[in-house]
């Protein structure tokens, strides 16, 4: 039986890696064969692109085409993904936080017209999914919430955990801005499911409820013992 990929990605600070942890745990408990992957991948030479680029260390960086800058997740996704080819071939659960659902995310919004960004984004699956034959999601969970609380949880992570220092696109607010705006457009046109972080209130929501709503949904996709939804 072939394997299936479940991606989680959304926009930033909502807690896709801490969720897909979660989930891991979930599916082990459950006895699935599982795998989890976050990228970029910092632990292998592939993601070397793509840290020069998160770092500002490639000049002229803003100059750079949307499939430029996409090409260096390519670089890291592709050879991660190879890594992976016989779990999945035998039927295992590999567990992505963030796949190429990024790129439309932070790379779409740079181009202005609609039309455009409809353009790239099929010239991109093409070559992710045709020309480059990366394996395609079976299940992507988007996690949403309003620009301001995402932005609020992204200062407090990046003080937390880097010491205050930010990548390229944490420091530009209008990247942050586009990119929210493409997370919405982009998991609707790719009917991804789509999970609120924040309330009816306006308030987050707590990790464990969270949680519940995605287990849910991967314990129907995954058919155990339920119906399926795709």
């Amino acid at each position: 039986m072939k394997g299936k990929i479940i991606v989680i990605t959304g926009i930033d600070g909502t807690g896709k890696e801490t969720q897909t942890k979660m989930l891991f745990q979930h599916l082990q408990a459950k006895g699935v064969k599982v795998k989890m992957q976050s990228f970029p991948n910092y632990e292998s030479p592939s993601s070397a692109p793509v840290k020069a680029y998160l770092q500002g260390k490639i000049e002229n960086a803003k100059t750079l085409s949307p499939m430029q800058v996409s090409s260096f997740f390519l670089i890291d996704f592709l050879q991660t993904m190879l890594n992976y080819q016989s779990f999945l071939n035998d039927g295992g659960v590999l567990l992505l936080d963030r796949y190429t659902e990024s790129n439309l995310i932070h790379q779409a919004g740079r181009l202005k017209e609609q039309t455009s960004q409809i353009r790239f984004a099929n010239m991109l699956k093409n070559l992710q999914y045709n020309a480059l034959g990366l394996p395609k999601p079976d299940l992507v969970i988007c996690l949403t919430m309003p620009l301001e609380t995402s932005m609020d949880l992204m200062q407090s992570r990046t003080v937390q955990k880097n010491g205050g220092e930010k990548d390229i696109h944490e420091q530009d607010s209008t990247h942050l801005q586009t990119a929210h705006r493409m997370c919405t457009k982009f998991a609707e046109l790719e009917k991804w499911t789509t999970i609120n972080c924040v309330d009816e209130n306006g308030k987050l929501r707590d990790r464990a409820r969270i949680h519940n709503n995605i287990k849910n949904i991967v314990d129907k996709f995954l058919d155990f013992g339920l119906e399926k939804q795709i």
